[in-house]
């Protein structure tokens, strides 16, 4: 997730923020987010990690260990609105 996680700013995770009908893969992607992060998977909830300062959201997916992603997480990925 690093090299596709470099290219984000703070700034682009602000204007993802803003949008009260985010674009259909957008939603997608964010909850996605919200599921690796175990947070729950509404637009509202997301737009809230987005925004997460301690630890930031960006620091978090560059150091995520992709192999700790469980199955649980997996199932609830396919699945999220």
């Amino acid at each position: 997730m690093r090299p596709q996680v470099g290219g984000l700013s703070e700034q682009d995770l602000a204007e993802l923020r803003s949008y009260k009908e985010p674009h259909v893969l957008v939603r997608l992607v964010v909850m996605a987010l919200c599921v690796l992060f175990e947070w729950p998977t509404d637009w509202r909830n997301a737009q809230r990690l987005m925004g997460e300062q301690n630890p930031k959201l960006l620091d978090r997916c560059r150091d995520f260990d992709v192999r700790a992603v469980s199955s649980v997480q997996v199932g609830n990925g396919t699945t999220a609105k």
